[in-house]
């Protein structure tokens, strides 16, 4: 059998994915259907039982799985905000600068709590009768700005220890989810850092002052912009990018650049064997390349592509000592078999997925979309003429062009399910840019390490750097010019991005066939379905995009201690709200990215009920930062007094900038109205220049209508405003009695929810939108009670997270919350 290490590596990947997504118990039949398959083969292929030793992965990973599963006991079942007191040593890596201070990494550090403040009684059992609970596990931990620590330092701290934050909407950052496929399962925040020590000797804090030292080279000899760039490519030091500058990349499609390349890496490392053993001992140059390589992984912050790289190096390096070719294949799968064993979590990384992505490409698919003889498995390609110098020319721009489509073929779902956009020229962007890149490493290789001795030399070196920085910033700024260039695509459904890559499968198996001329009298009936296959592939990846539910959406956004509802029909998008006092830039972080996920990129209105903070700074953050969101109109309550309203100044100057509508609404008026769809959105509060004396009494309150279904949304509506909003409702005929929905006024407050107004309504369904743990100790009792005593079903955001309702026209709902 071909390349058993390859087969290995596919158990490995399916055995991480049945673990951790599936069930512990299934690799039991992943185990069966792997022995049978072995067998199958070994009847068909006449193969050795020795190959059934490779079925030894599976248990491998397995207990490998169940080991990470059950690691970090100690915060496995605290609650969001809920802390532990606790003391960690350890080396500082990857510090990085916070808003507050700065963050870095202790790796594999032992941590003890004392038992009777662990409230687990589920996990009790599992420390025996000792009075402290004790683990081993990597944690990110947070310390003030004016910490005087560098990487390589040994620390010892006390603090408190606590979950990482998980995404509580579709689309948002998930912090724990990310760390834990780097292998961190907590966060630690020292209160006390009680010794740092600076004596301990070892490679690491040598390892790290060279680090330090290129960081400062590269900072005197590029501007600021320029040396935040380079840091990041060559040192995985991206904490001086700015935002600006990582949104550039980004959109452009070459944000890969901004990373550790292992393609680079690799090729730095084949360098430095091929010049020693010129003149050294091959044995002796392969020890020395290597132990250089690994120690640029740890100053590199063992990144995973970077880990890639280095595992592939070594098996060149053995392969080349003992004189045997060194085959692609299975240098990938060595390589993803030890990451795979070192931590299965490891597949839930982007970073992986798009490096093995890349090199499966390289190894797999392009063979298939270009070679010497063919295009795409079915077309044959003119003939090499070996004096013809514009042929050669045109035939090694079509292959690099090849090379480049073929990447973007293999990575193209995970790119989607990471940006929820696609970047439409970075195909031949990449063209451009990857062969420059390899002189711009060159570069500012060179001129980093001459400046170590002399930084005046080292400006010469890093001439082409700069030069290439400039024409990237050029090429970038052409690419995002183009009107288009960027398609929002949100997030596609899983079973498509499934699909795609079976037929991608099903495509690779049946080019393999074709090349060995297996079953030959079959060929016409494989190059039809190879042909078959790849407009299935092109049906499959034009609808790798957001599929939005049929019928009316309603999406209360978790913002913590704010209001945020999302109104969606048929690409008919109204946000009403969009603010919060606990949760920092939530427009930027929470909404936005909850739009870009459901591929929302214009909005007919946003409403605003009023003008506090925790209704508005997200709208700003929005008029602020999302230059590629449309908002056609903003829509605020027709009263008195408002230019008053710092938050309301603010607003107003932003619409006048971008150019947007502003409706001023009152009692009475319909937001929108589609007849045939008998969609209708109406306002029912304030009256035109409504007597208020609190904001709170003019929170403008809409009524939706789909078919039989009825919604009512009414800010912070207090008991004066509900009592308008009644008045109103029977002084324009309209009904609100028997709601389906009702989102309760001011997050649950005993100001909002009246006696009389939750009788007179009576909502089938309640959503209350509060922070977690919030100091209001919203939702009140009070207001509870009252909703339970005419049966109205709760929902609570500091709970569940994002709440999204559907309904399909009936009147009859589905509702669920994110966390659920």
């Amino acid at each position: 059998m071909e390349r058993p290490i390859f087969i290995a590596a596919i158990f490995a990947l399916i055995t991480a994915f049945t673990s951790i997504f599936l069930g512990q118990e299934l690799t039991i039949f992943v185990l069966i259907t792997g022995l049978l398959i072995l067998l199958a083969l070994r009847e068909y292929k006449k193969v050795s039982y020795l190959y059934l030793i490779i079925l030894l992965i599976i248990p491998i990973v397995s207990i490998r799985s169940y080991f990470y599963k059950n690691q970090a006991k100690l915060i496995s079942n605290l609650e969001v905000k809920e802390e532990l007191n606790t003391n960690v040593s350890g080396y500082v890596t990857c510090i990085t600068k916070t808003e507050n201070g700065i963050s870095f990494r202790l790796m594999n550090v032992r941590v003890e709590v004392d038992k009777d403040v662990y409230h687990a009684d589920d996990h009790a059992s599992d420390y025996g009768s000792e009075k402290t609970a004790s683990e081993k596990f990597s944690i990110l931990v947070y310390a003030e700005a004016n910490t005087d620590l560098l990487e390589g330092d040994y620390i010892e701290a006390s603090g408190k220890l606590k979950r990482l934050n998980t995404s509580r909407n579709e689309g948002n950052y998930n912090q724990e989810e990310y760390y834990k496929s780097l292998g961190i399962r907590a966060s630690f925040t020292i209160s006390d850092l009680k010794k740092i020590d600076k004596s301990k000797t070892g490679i690491y804090p040598e390892l790290f002052r060279l680090k330090g030292n290129l960081i400062r080279v590269y900072d005197k000899i590029f501007t600021k912009d320029k040396a935040a760039i380079v840091k990041a490519m060559t040192l995985g030091v991206r904490t001086d990018l700015t935002e600006q500058q990582k949104l550039d990349f980004k959109d452009s499609g070459i944000a890969h650049l901004l990373s550790i390349s292992a393609l680079h890496v690799s090729l730095l490392g084949l360098t430095i064997y091929k010049l020693l053993k010129r003149k050294l001992d091959y044995l002796v140059a392969a020890i020395i390349a290597v132990f250089i390589m690994l120690s640029y992984l740890i100053i590199t912050n063992n990144g995973i592509s970077c880990r890639r790289a280095v595992i592939m190096l070594i098996a060149y390096c053995i392969a080349d000592n003992l004189a045997r070719s060194n085959d692609l294949i299975t240098t990938i799968s060595l390589s993803l078999i030890i990451l795979i064993v070192d931590d299965p979590y490891v597949i839930t990384n982007t970073g992986f997925l798009l490096s093995f992505l890349s090199m499966a490409a390289i190894a797999f698919i392009y063979p298939i979309v270009i070679n010497d003889e063919k295009i795409l498995m079915l077309f044959k390609r003119e003939e090499l003429n070996k004096k013809d110098m514009k042929q050669k020319i045109k035939r090694k721009l079509s292959e690099a062009f090849c090379l480049s489509l073929s990447i973007q073929i293999a990575t193209l779902p995970v790119i989607i399910l990471m940006n929820y956009e696609v970047a439409l020229l970075s195909v031949l962007l990449n063209l451009i840019v990857i062969p420059l890149f390899s002189l711009l490493m060159v570069s500012a290789f060179l001129s980093g390490i001459i400046g170590l001795f002399n930084i005046f030399l080292s400006l010469l070196f890093a001439g082409s750097s700069n030069y290439i920085l400039d024409f990237y910033s050029l090429l970038m700024k052409i690419s995002t010019s183009f009107k288009g260039s960027i398609i929002l695509t949100g997030a596609p459904r899983r079973e498509f991005v499934i699909a795609y890559y079976l037929i991608l499968l099903v495509i690779i198996i049946l080019a393999k066939l074709l090349r060995d001329e297996i079953l030959f009298k079959y060929v016409s009936f494989f190059q039809k379905t190879l042909f078959g296959a790849y407009i299935l592939l092109i049906i499959i990846g034009l609808n790798l995009h957001y599929k939005e539910l049929s019928g009316l959406n309603i999406v209360s956004l978790d913002v913590g201690q704010g209001d945020c509802q999302l109104v969606s029909l048929e690409g008919k998008n109204f946000l009403l709200d969009g603010g919060s006092t606990d949760v920092k830039n939530v427009g930027e972080y929470r909404i936005y990215p909850s739009l870009k996920y459901r591929g929302i990129k214009s909005l007919e209105a946003i409403t605003v009920s009023h003008f506090d903070s925790d209704h508005v700074n997200g709208l700003i953050e929005l008029l602020e930062k999302a230059d590629r969101l449309e908002i056609k109109k903003i829509v605020i309550p027709d009263v008195e007094k408002l230019e008053e309203n710092e938050n309301y100044l603010k607003m107003i100057k932003l619409a006048k900038e971008r150019g947007i509508k502003l409706e001023y609404i009152k009692a009475g008026d319909v937001l929108y109205f589609q007849k045939n769809k008998g969609f209708k959105i109406t306002c029912l509060h304030p009256l035109k220049n409504f007597n208020y004396e609190d904001a709170n009494d003019y929170s403008t309150s809409f009524l939706i209508n789909y078919g039989d279904f009825k919604a009512l949304t009414i800010g912070d509506a207090t008991a004066l405003a509900e009592k308008a909003i009644m008045d109103n409702a029977m002084a324009f005929g309209v009904d609100i009695s028997n709601i389906n929905l009702l989102k309760v006024g001011h997050h649950g407050s005993k100001t909002s929810s009246s006696k009389e107004f939750i009788d007179f309504t009576k909502p089938s369904f309640s959503i209350i939108s509060c922070g977690i743990k919030n100091r209001y100790h919203h939702p009140n009792e009070e207001t509870l009670d009252k909703l339970n005593a005419i049966n109205s079903k709760i929902y609570i955001t500091s709970k569940i997270g994002e709440i999204m309702i559907n309904t399909k026209n009936s009147g009859k709902l589905t509702i669920r919350g994110y966390l659920d």
